[in-house]
């Protein structure tokens, strides 16, 4: 609240340029991470919205934010997917259960000043396992860039099966994805002014409605996907659901382990922006337990705005 009493309407357009820019990187991603979840992508949605005005409140960074992360989204799905048994009503109240759990364990750490741990934590080993996931998620979505999908979970079998499904490739799709990426890539070093997420999002949107892709050309001609309509309104709350207590001792444990990766990551971001700013250390060196605690999301470089106003940051494994 100190920050916002100490607020200049000058910084405003920035702020609102930095905003619109990391919505448009947000959204998507929260979209893409609901799919990799296997939940319905308005869940992303909501999970890309919400924390932030909780973070915006609760945090201790100026240069962090909070969203989906793949390690848990990865973690999660495999931990209670065995336990679901392929019932899709049981998997999401699993995953509603197991959430809940991971913010208490947060809370908890918080109030029992657990910052410390991040003293033990190896740099080395912390930036492997994020690039291991980054590596797994690039992998996951390029069949997508792609045009077409393949089966399985594990990387190799993964590769093995784009490779050889190439065959399938959708033009269209392909263009459009690597066209965006050009695009995305060209205004970060041309025109770093811009809002280059929130350029390009719209611009393919355009695209693909202006040209009608979304729609099929002809017999035989295979349509660009598109997300489609998404339930409005917003969600449930305090609809806890009930899951059997036999499956509860792997939840937690599931669960302490995704707060230990997802508070890693958190440090590990922390520590990159420490160097990177040395004058912001004493918020983000990650000491203060209420500070790590906080950090969910990696980032790395600010998306624009003024530099004493707390900038919106969205960048590190996650991308």
């Amino acid at each position: 609240m100190a920050a916002f009493s100490r607020y200049e309407m000058s910084w405003l357009p920035a702020d609102v340029a930095a905003g619109l820019s990391v919505a448009a990187v947000a959204l998507p991603v929260g979209i893409a991470y609901s799919a990799i979840a296997d939940v319905p992508a308005v869940l992303g949605i909501y999970a890309a919205i919400f924390p932030l005005f909780a973070y915006a409140l609760f945090g201790t960074s100026r240069q962090l934010i909070v969203g989906p992360d793949a390690a848990t989204i990865l973690m999660m799905a495999a931990a209670l997917a065995p336990l679901a048994g392929g019932d899709r009503q049981e998997y999401l109240a699993l995953m509603t259960v197991m959430t809940l759990i991971v913010g208490l364990i947060y809370v908890v750490g918080g109030a029992a000043r657990l910052g410390f741990i991040a003293s033990f934590l190896s740099m080395p080993i912390l930036a492997g396992f994020m690039n291991g996931i980054a590596f797994l998620l690039i992998l996951g979505q390029l069949p997508k860039l792609f045009g077409y999908s393949v089966g399985g979970h594990d990387f190799f079998p993964q590769l093995i099966q784009f490779v050889q499904q190439l065959g399938m490739t959708h033009p269209p799709t392909l263009i459009l994805g690597v066209a965006s990426l050009i695009a995305l890539i060209a205004l970060r070093r041309f025109a770093p002014g811009l809002p280059g997420a929130l350029v390009v999002v719209c611009a393919a949107i355009a695209v693909v409605y202006g040209l009608d892709l979304h729609q099929s050309s002809g017999p035989g001609q295979q349509a660009l996907a598109v997300l489609g309509a998404v339930p409005a309104g917003l969600p449930e709350f305090f609809n806890i659901p009930l899951v059997p207590l036999e499956d509860l001792p792997d939840i937690l444990g599931d669960a302490a382990g995704l707060a230990l990766v997802s508070f890693t990551a958190g440090i590990l971001t922390a520590v990159k922006l420490t160097r990177a700013r040395p004058a912001a250390s004493a918020r983000t060196s990650g000491r203060s337990s209420r500070g790590t605690m906080g950090i969910l999301k990696n980032s790395g470089r600010p998306a624009g705005t003024a530099p004493s106003t707390a900038s919106p940051c969205w960048s590190g494994p996650d991308g």
